[in-house]
């Protein structure tokens, strides 16, 4: 190899790691006040991924993919449960989100405190009774700019039922969330 071609390629390689700092050190959007979103950074280098603190625990599968697979921002866009695709994959405090196209990817990662679950993807009515319970993605409801996942139908219409059940979950989410780190 010439001495023009090594130079070429360690500056190949100097710019793509300058990218990916430079995409790892971006500020999350602070979410309102009325939504509570835990603090963060994105992570952009899969290799070394950040472990979950109190505030980012996100339900994900064996795998660490969040959602089961599923696309965040179609639950707003489509409001229905979409799959993503492994192609429009992004990692986000050491999980990864899957989405079913490019822009959905980039709308999360301008804001992805506006479409991460409420109470990190578990069921809202069990959260309310201080339990954490895992949910299935078609299993869904948007409330207050919020999504809020299930884990069955009977769920999901209690909560419609009750609306008193969200500010207790809300309450009772910071204990939970301790339990859980442990």
């Amino acid at each position: 190899m010439t001495a023009i071609a090594r130079r070429r390629q360690s500056f190949a390689m100097l710019r793509a790691l300058l990218a990916a700092l430079s995409l790892g050190f971006a500020a999350a959007t602070p979410a309102s006040a009325a939504s509570p979103a835990p603090s963060g950074w994105v992570a952009a280098i899969p290799s070394v991924p950040r472990l979950p603190d109190l505030g980012d625990l996100t339900v994900q599968n064996s795998a660490g993919i969040a959602l089961h697979g599923f696309d965040p921002v179609a639950y707003f866009a489509e409001g229905r449960a979409v799959s993503g695709k492994e192609r429009h994959e992004w990692l986000h405090e050491g999980v990864v989100w899957r989405f079913a196209n490019a822009a959905n990817r980039d709308a999360f990662r301008f804001n992805p405190y506006a479409y991460m679950p409420a109470f990190g993807g578990y069921d809202a009515v069990a959260v309310a009774r201080g339990k954490a319970v895992e949910t299935r993605p078609d299993q869904f409801i948007i409330e207050g700019g919020r999504l809020l996942l299930f884990r069955d139908r009977a769920a999901r219409e209690k909560f419609a039922a009750s609306p008193q059940i969200l500010a207790q979950a809300y309450e009772l989410w910071p204990t939970i969330k301790r339990e859980l780190a442990r």
